[in-house]
């Protein structure tokens, strides 16, 4: 994980690096995110409260998906997804969330993944 401070706020961005990896992304399915609270500290030396109770010492639990194809995030690939990707594929228009291997382009390859 890389940090900065962007705008006074620090920005943290989380990369995937385990077997399963296509282009940065993880394969198809539900995951859970934990951030523990111990390892994240303000300008205080306190603690993240990750409920936002106002207590520190809470873990963060943020579950999310992630289905190649599903552009609009509505956990399945749908007509309105394919039309967007129709689109930007016959208008030139590079959408890094339909690149399936991440190689800047998009092609009927990535098509044929959705």
């Amino acid at each position: 994980m890389n940090s900065s401070v962007v705008n006074g706020k620090t920005v943290a961005v989380v990369t995937f690096t385990r077997s399963g990896i296509i282009g940065g992304s993880p394969s198809d399915g539900f995951y859970t995110l934990v951030i523990h609270s111990a390892l994240v500290h303000d300008g205080s030396a306190e603690s993240l409260d990750g409920t936002n109770s106002g207590h520190s010492g809470n873990y963060l639990i943020d579950p999310f998906f992630r289905l190649f194809g599903d552009a609009t995030g509505s956990g399945t690939v749908t007509n309105q997804d394919v039309l967007l990707f129709r689109n930007a594929f016959t208008n030139h228009q590079y959408l890094a969330f339909f690149d399936f291997f991440g190689t800047g382009t998009l092609t009927a390859v990535d098509l044929a993944q959705i």
